[in-house]
């Protein structure tokens, strides 16, 4: 083998190894970005889903604000295919979210603030 082969080889192996470096680089740069996308899912999913156990006039506010993005993007009736999934997964699970159940709205019961009368100087 004279010493042109040999630099012309080399060359080759050299341009193999690069190729396959910006492959392997390429695939890393996939499954970084797959795994970054499910992590904030996941965060934004169980944040909503802790937000939601709180009956508060705020956390009723975002889970409202929430559903009706949804509603956006989901029609309505497969939004509700996948409730009766939730509802009769957690009834046989013998558990009950509050966020399924609907509530009857007492606009007649209002709540009326009135200072402490003993802690006022």
């Amino acid at each position: 083998m004279t010493e042109q082969e040999r630099r012309r080889r080399r060359r080759e192996m050299e341009r193999r190894m690069r190729a396959r470096q910006t492959m392997r680089g390429k695939e890393k740069q996939r499954g970084g970005l797959f795994a970054f996308r499910l992590y904030v899912t996941a965060v934004l999913a169980g944040g909503f889903l802790l937000i939601s156990f709180f009956q508060t006039e705020t956390s009723e506010m975002v889970c409202a604000k929430v559903r009706q993005v949804i509603a956006y993007q989901i029609s309505a009736e497969e939004l509700d295919v996948w409730k009766n999934r939730a509802e009769t997964f957690f009834k046989g699970a013998g558990e009950s979210l509050p966020v399924f159940e609907e509530k009857e709205t007492q606009e007649t019961e209002k709540r009326v603030y009135q200072p402490d009368a003993e802690a006022s100087p």
